[in-house]
């Protein structure tokens, strides 16, 4: 079964997504940036994560307090994933998130109000490409 590693403080809000993805996939849950980045730097060369969904507005926490929230999933991303192999879909609710220099990892930008079905499209388009 193929592993997604879910970063997002309020994933609890599309509980019918996760719902649906929990059928298909072992899911791993972080819900803030803190967990996160422990989670990259002592699990991550030694996990089997297929792919990244990553939530742009979070609680910026202590490690990006000048974000004020707005672009902590970003700074994340550019701290810790952008040299990944592993694919990444950006989930989010801003638009002009799409305008920052992402990296080629990055394979979609899904909004969280898209259905469960849109998101579970992408997700099978890229772990049966990356098979």
């Amino acid at each position: 079964m193929k592993t997604i590693l879910i970063i997002d403080d309020t994933f609890q809000y599309n509980f019918l997504t996760i719902r649906d993805l929990k059928s298909k996939y072992k899911l791993i849950l972080i819900d803030n940036v803190e967990a996160a980045i422990s989670f990259c730097e002592s699990n991550f060369n030694n996990s089997s994560i297929d792919l990244i969904i990553l939530d742009i507005m979070m609680k910026p926490g202590p490690y990006y307090v000048n974000s004020r929230g707005q672009d902590t999933g970003y700074l994340f991303y550019k701290d810790k994933l952008v040299d990944s192999s592993i694919p990444i879909i950006v989930w989010t609710r801003y638009h002009d998130i799409v305008d920052k220099p992402w990296g080629a990892n990055v394979k979609y930008f899904v909004n969280k109000s898209s259905s469960s079905s849109d998101i579970l499209e992408k997700i099978d388009d890229i772990l049966n490409t990356n098979q």
